[in-house]
């Protein structure tokens, strides 16, 4: 697994962009709970400078 990139949407919210097993995932990431948000397609999977 590897954290692609996070980004802070909140106090201790987060959107992470993870590639595990040759997919990519979004993620919400909140104290609480870890949810997905979608699975990207290849053409999405660019990473941003």
């Amino acid at each position: 697994m590897k954290v692609v990139q996070a980004v802070a949407v909140g106090a201790r919210e987060r959107v992470v962009v993870l590639d595990a097993q040759g997919r990519r995932f979004m993620l919400g990431v909140t104290p609480s709970k870890i949810e997905l948000l979608a699975e990207l397609r290849a053409m999405d999977t660019t990473t941003p400078p």
